[in-house]
C-alpha cells in the first residue's frame, strides 16, 4: 500500500514539472519502472486532458471574461527569460520545440495552452507533448539513478540540479 502512495504522489506531481516528479521518485526509491509507470502515465493522461477538455474550458473563461468586462484594457506584456524563451522555440523549431521544453521549464498545461493556441492542430500537440515527456521521463530517471546508490547521495544530487 506504501508502494501505491508514493507512485500516486509521483502521478500527481508530474502535473506540476516532470523534474520534480522524477526527483521526488528518486528520494522516495522508486525503481526505474516504478517511475516510468507513474510518471510516463501522468504525463500521457495530462497532455490529453490540458490538449483536450482544458483548452475548452480555457477559450470558456476568456470569453466570459471578455463579456463581464468590455471595457478593460491590456497591460503591457513583460518579457521573461521564459517568455523569450518559448517564443525562440516557437519560431525556430515550432510546434516540435514547444513540446520538447514543455515537461521541464514549463509543465505539461501549459505546452499545451500553448501547442493548441499557436498552431491549433490538437492530435498533433497531444502526439508531441506525450512523446517528450515519454523521452524526458527517461533521460531524467537514467540520470538520477546512476547518482542514487545511497539514499542521502541522491538527495544531495537532486538538490545539486535544481
Amino acid at each position: 500500500m506504501a508502494l501505491l502512495g508514493k507512485m500516486i504522489t509521483v502521478f500527481f506531481t508530474a502535473v506540476l514539472l516532470l523534474k520534480v516528479a522524477v526527483g521526488s521518485a528518486v528520494i522516495m526509491h522508486l525503481t526505474y519502472y516504478q517511475t516510468m509507470l507513474s510518471a510516463g502515465l501522468s504525463c500521457v493522461i495530462n497532455s490529453f486532458v490540458f490538449t483536450y477538455i482544458f483548452d475548452g474550458a480555457i477559450k470558456w473563461f476568456i470569453k466570459y471574461l471578455h463579456n463581464k468586462f468590455p471595457d478593460h484594457e491590456k497591460k503591457r506584456k513583460k518579457f521573461t527569460w521564459r517568455n523569450r524563451l518559448i517564443v525562440r522555440s516557437k519560431k525556430n523549431f515550432g510546434l516540435i520545440g514547444i513540446a520538447i521544453i514543455a515537461p521541464v521549464l514549463i509543465s505539461i498545461p501549459v505546452g499545451a495552452f500553448l501547442g493548441v493556441r499557436f498552431f491549433g492542430e490538437r492530435k498533433k500537440v497531444f502526439f508531441y507533448l506525450s512523446i517528450s515527456s515519454l523521452i524526458w521521463t527517461t533521460l531524467d530517471r537514467k540520470s538520477t539513478r546512476l547518482n542514487s546508490s545511497h539514499g542521502y547521495i541522491s538527495y544531495a544530487v537532486f538538490c545539486l540540479k535544481k
